[in-house]
């Protein structure tokens, strides 16, 4: 015995469906499409096997749940499409006229500005500010200052006359040396510049010498004029660190000075614009050491005389 499934019309799908009924019957166990037309009638009953009342088609009543899925012959609705970005775009990309984040402003110049309180290079001059006004300044008008030590050995000598200092090495009958020394300092953040007018003979092994010394049997951190050559010499060391040929012009002047764990060999033209010899790392005896300001002669020499002129003690700021 077959079940005749009741036939139940979408309000929505009626103008075209209603010339035609479509009728599931169940046989055997398997599904058969029949058409049969609008008038077609039967004994037809529900799942129940209650008789199945004519009446009118309800508007919202639902599709079967276990029916077939049905094509709905209707046009294509446009729905809009959900506000989210296209695909290939990023959330978070830049305005199409937004300035690329690593280049400049099209129409803003590069600016080639030097790195705010940039340290120094080691070899290279400085941009210092200096008050030159420390103690031991002097311009030797007035002799020696107070504040030096004269020193000589063998047959050398130290005097001053005509504002300057003068170290005689002329003699050389035995190794021989003079100077001036200053009392004990702390040579951190300090500059100490001379003005040689004057230098012994650079023919032969005389020296003249600035040096932030510590004995006076031993060679300091020191600027020394030798045999034509221009050299600065480390503490301990007999050998120079760095050596260029001495010019009297260019090299007029002499400074060491020390900033920020660095201290600095220069040298200058006019005593205002310095370049850099050569420069090394602050050694700790620079918190308690002397300057040392003078000259030196081997024996069988005729080293001649250097003069200087102004010493100027200054203040790194």
């Amino acid at each position: 015995m077959s079940k005749v499934m009741p036939t139940i019309v979408h309000p929505r799908w009626a103008p075209k469906c209603m010339p035609a009924l479509v009728i599931v019957t169940l046989v055997s166990g398997c599904f058969r499409l029949t058409s049969g037309d609008s008038g077609a009638s039967g004994a037809d009953s529900g799942a129940d096997g209650s008789p199945i009342v004519d009446g009118p088609v309800v508007a919202d009543a639902p599709p079967a749940v276990d029916g077939p899925a049905v094509d709905i012959d209707g046009p294509a609705v446009d729905a809009p499409a959900p506000d989210t970005p296209a695909p290939d775009a990023p959330a978070d990309a830049p305005a199409p006229d937004a300035t690329a984040p690593d280049g400049p402003a099209p129409d803003a110049p590069a600016v080639d500005a030097p790195a705010v309180d940039a340290p120094a290079a080691l070899d290279g001059p400085p941009a210092d500010t200096f008050s030159c006004t420390g103690p031991l300044s002097t311009d030797f008008t007035s002799g020696l200052p107070s504040w030096a030590t004269p020193y000589s050995y063998g047959v050398a000598s130290v005097a001053t006359g005509g504002g300057e200092m003068v170290v005689d090495v002329s003699n050389g009958s035995v190794d021989s040396y003079a100077g001036i020394i200053s009392p004990t300092l702390a040579f951190i953040a300090r500059a100490a510049a001379v003005e040689v007018t004057q230098m012994v003979n650079t023919a032969g092994p005389a020296r003249a010498y600035l040096c932030i010394n510590t004995c006076m049997s031993c060679i300091g951190d020191c600027i020394i004029q030798e045999s034509g050559t221009l050299n600065l010499y480390r503490a301990g060391i007999y050998t120079p660190a760095k050596t260029v040929p001495y010019d009297p012009v260019a090299h007029r002047w002499w400074r060491l000075r020390e900033q920020a764990g660095v201290t600095y060999a220069e040298t200058s033209a006019d005593g205002s614009s310095y370049a850099a010899l050569a420069s090394f790392a602050t050694p700790a005896a620079s918190a308690a050491t002397e300057l040392w300001v003078g000259a030196w002669n081997a024996k069988n020499n005729k080293g001649g005389e250097v003069h200087y002129s102004t010493l100027s003690d200054c203040f790194v700021k």
